[in-house]
């Protein structure tokens, strides 16, 4: 167990991609038995249980038969490597019974064949193919130590990167001259910060002839919670297109190599898109139309967008029974993402602990607050094993975030991290927001509902679609980092019949009331 088991019991990591999608990349990368193969090389990074590999050889016998070359002999350029030990033993069987069907002994050729190490680390030569199903590990599931040999490794591991994204840049390394690199793997990096540097890199350096959106359908053995695109890329920087393919069932990737130079064809949505510039999320489909010069991000109309407390021990720190335990004057009312739901907070009844002293940085002295001290002390032992009090033995009572007690009086509006019904509520001045709550405030309570009512627009929905990574099911997250980036009216200026009417319809929560005000009040804006 390399980086540990997912929600639902795999290894992170490895996942099997069924064999339509293998097919469909080999012909992508013109490895095709109708082609003479026997000096073509071609590695798969992540061999897992073969898929790639097992496909390559096969596609390289019936090339030796059809082109008459030592089938045997070309088999040493064919390479994939496994980190695990256990699974590169169950991929040299799976490659043996291969062999055999095929009428060949293979005990030979197993041990050239897959490599047991560490993709990112060990040295490999050039290869005119690399395709395959990179392993998709998330940031915090990666082992600190790797972590940091990645980043000295690779420019473009940086940020909170998913593993694949360093696997991007070796394989990238590793290409020969004309090589061709092909990838199913998850859309986060097309528009995530962890992204920037592969999409800067393939900007500058590489062309993009293909990317299929496979949002929709299910490319794997098993369901996996993503959206995944296959991805070509090539040596031949002879292009500043790509070709854009979004298709409804993976019946229609046959289809796509005969026909992916044409601009349509049935039930297939493709596009023709110029390379997005190198630090932009590179968005394909789903742009809002609208005069930004006559619109202001959130930030820039003196809006403060913000995230909830993070304390890293939420059991010791939030409970319903605190005031019983706790001197009352360090407790503050939480809000938790669960508690909204239907437009409406139903409080939970939750307070958090406020370690800090009023409107400071600074630690409480907890022997002036016997109760407390108590009650922390007793929960020591969880407490200092977080970061954050390794870091500082001493602050070993204090949340990751500080707390910022005026926050619970303000206005704000309460915008759960992870929904999928867009829920914006808003908060008169009675919670403190959790970590997986953002919020947002503002001077004027008038214009914090004139904005939630903009937030809950198809207008402001679709330009939030267009740079977020969407979840299972299609919906999106409020994340400040998105939030950030939506275009608006200036709400300051706005005409006061128009500001009410949002209002009215905010209160009520009625989307389509307000859809219709901003497109008959605001014709500039295109829904």
């Amino acid at each position: 167990m390399i980086y540990g088991r997912r929600s639902s019991g795999g290894e992170h990591g490895v996942i099997m991609t069924k064999k339509d999608v293998v097919n469909f990349m080999l012909d992508a990368c013109e490895y095709t038995s109708s082609r003479n193969l026997s000096e073509i090389s071609i590695l798969d990074p992540s061999g897992g249980q073969g898929v790639f590999v097992l496909s390559s050889i096969r596609r390289l016998y019936e090339s030796s038969v059809k082109f008459k070359f030592d089938f045997r002999e070309s088999l040493g350029n064919i390479k994939c490597v496994e980190l695990n030990y256990e699974m590169s033993r169950t991929l040299k069987n799976n490659i043996q019974k291969e062999l055999r069907d095929l009428g060949f002994n293979g005990n030979d050729e197993l041990d050239q064949i897959v490599v047991n190490d560490d993709y990112l680390t060990c040295s490999l030569p050039p290869f005119d193919i690399i395709v395959g199903n990179p392993p998709y590990v998330r940031h915090e599931n990666i082992p600190t130590n790797k972590k940091n040999t990645y980043r000295r490794l690779f420019s473009v591991f940086r940020h909170r990167s998913d593993l694949y994204i360093a696997f991007f840049q070796k394989s990238l390394k590793l290409l020969s001259t004309n090589g061709k690199l092909c990838f199913i793997c998850p859309d986060r990096w097309l528009l995530n910060k962890f992204g920037e540097g592969l999409r800067t890199l393939l900007s500058e350096q590489y062309n993009i002839p293909m990317i299929v959106n496979l949002n929709g359908i299910d490319p794997f053995e098993e369901t996996v919670y993503g959206y995944p695109i296959i991805i070509l890329i090539d040596q031949l920087k002879t292009s500043e297109e790509i070709n854009y393919w979004r298709i409804k069932d993976l019946s229609h990737l046959e289809d796509l190599l005969s026909v992916r130079n044409s601009k349509h064809f049935s039930e297939v949505v493709n596009l023709i898109v110029s390379k997005p510039r190198k630090f932009d999320p590179w968005i394909f489909e789903n742009k809002s139309r609208f005069n930004k010069a006559a619109c202001l991000r959130i930030e820039e109309q003196n809006f403060k967008i913000g995230i909830g407390v993070a304390t890293g021990a939420d059991s010791v720190f939030i409970g319903r029974n605190l005031h019983n335990e706790i001197e009352k004057e360090l407790l503050l009312p939480i809000v938790l993402s669960r508690d909204i739901s239907n437009g409406k907070i139903r409080w939970s009844g939750n307070y958090i602990i406020n370690p800090y002293k009023s409107d400071s940085s600074d630690l409480i002295d907890l022997d002036q607050y016997p109760l407390v001290r108590k009650y922390l002390s007793k929960n020591s032992s969880i407490l200092r094993k977080r970061y954050v009090a390794r870091r500082n033995p001493s602050h070993w009572y204090r949340t990751i975030d500080r707390i910022y007690p005026a926050l619970v009086k303000m206005p704000k509006l309460l915008l759960p991290d992870i929904t999928s019904n867009r829920i914006i509520v808003f908060d008169e001045g009675q919670y403190y927001p959790h970590h997986n709550v953002y919020y947002i405030t503002d001077k004027s309570l008038e214009n914090l509902k004139v904005l939630g009512a903009f937030l809950l627009s198809t207008f402001s929905l679709n330009q939030l679609a267009s740079i977020s990574v969407k979840m299972r099911g299609g919906y999106v997250r409020w994340q400040a980092q998105n939030l950030r980036k939506i275009w608006l009216p200036e709400i300051q200026n706005m005409p006061q019949r128009v500001k009410l009417d949002l209002i009215t319809h905010f209160d009520k929560k009625d989307k389509q009331s307000i859809d219709d005000i901003v497109e008959h009040y605001l014709p500039g804006l295109h829904l």
